[in-house]
């Protein structure tokens, strides 16, 4: 017999206790929580979340150049720096004057009189000019090393008529010497190979532009951006502009010209402008390396 029955003789119902309900809704959102849908992972379905992206890296500060020092390495006719770190360099060669060859290979002592200074009535049928004559086969490079950020033009008057396939190049070459691109009188951009014959086909693809006879032209090359431009009258005439390959894996190289062929002619002014290879400067010219000074920290 039941010791414990209701007033109407039935047993009286066991009460549970309040801390047993609690433990069993917290149970219960658990188990809830666990069986909910994950949420939705950003990109593709199955696949992990976007990482984000790198940074592409900064580049180097460009070099704080001091002119002076410059001006004692080069021998140009006038020299400027702007604020970007470009070097402008002028040479003035209807001046004669001997110590602007100082910045320029070979010594034209050792040219055979393919390089040389004009002499005596030597121009025009109606002129007499003053400046460096090249003739015949040569080259006439700038003795430093430029980031590939750089243009060279010249103002060059033509002593004779050229052949079809004459070259009169204002030239960037890398690699040792190796691999050179060039301005073929400002009319088209070229490869050459090591002994100055074309490489592929020129941009534009037609035969090479020469000049007539007493033809006066201001032209040159520039590099910038992996692009090759040729340069007429300070304006780009040509340009490799969508051909990555034409100069690729360009490097820091030297500027100058390249002829050969039935060239005869004057060079009256070179000017050069672009970015001075640091390793060249930290090697060639430390002391123009004017040392950064960090802003003092905020306090």
């Amino acid at each position: 017999m039941d010791l414990v029955r209701s007033a109407r003789g039935s047993r009286a119902p066991r009460r549970v206790a309040p801390r047993i309900i609690l433990a069993l809704a917290a149970a219960l959102a658990v188990v809830a929580a666990l069986a909910a849908p994950a949420p939705a992972q950003e990109g593709a379905a199955g696949t992990a979340p976007k990482s984000p992206e790198a940074s592409p890296p900064a580049e180097p500060a460009p070099l704080i150049l001091d002119e002076a020092a410059l001006q004692s390495y080069f021998q140009a006719s006038a020299l400027e720096i702007t604020e970007a770190g470009r070097v402008k360099l002028t040479y003035d060669f209807s001046t004669k004057d001997s110590n602007l060859l100082v910045d320029w290979l070979p010594k034209i002592a050792d040219t055979k009189r393919r390089i040389r200074w004009s002499m005596g009535l030597e121009g025009t049928f109606s002129t007499v000019e003053d400046g460096l004559i090249i003739a015949d086969e040569g080259t006439f490079l700038h003795r430093a090393k430029w980031e590939k950020d750089v243009e060279l033009t010249l103002d060059y008057l033509s002593m004779s008529g050229h052949d079809k396939n004459d070259l009169l190049a204002a030239v960037y070459l890398w690699d040792q010497g190796k691999q050179i691109v060039a301005s073929q009188v400002g009319e088209q951009c070229l490869r050459l190979a090591k002994n100055l014959a074309p490489k592929g086909k020129p941009i534009p693809a037609m035969p090479l532009g020469q000049l007539t006879g007493e033809e006066r032209r201001s032209f040159g090359v520039r590099v910038r951006d992996g692009i090759v431009s040729a340069l007429r009258g300070g304006s780009a005439v040509a340009s490799s502009e969508g051909k990555p390959d034409f100069a690729k894996e360009i490097a820091a190289g030297q500027v100058g010209l390249a002829w050969r062929g039935r060239v005869n002619g004057f060079i009256f002014k070179i000017t050069i402008e672009g970015k001075l290879n640091p390793e060249w400067v930290k090697k060639e010219i430390p002391k123009a390396i004017v040392e950064r000074k960090e802003p003092p920290p905020t306090q």
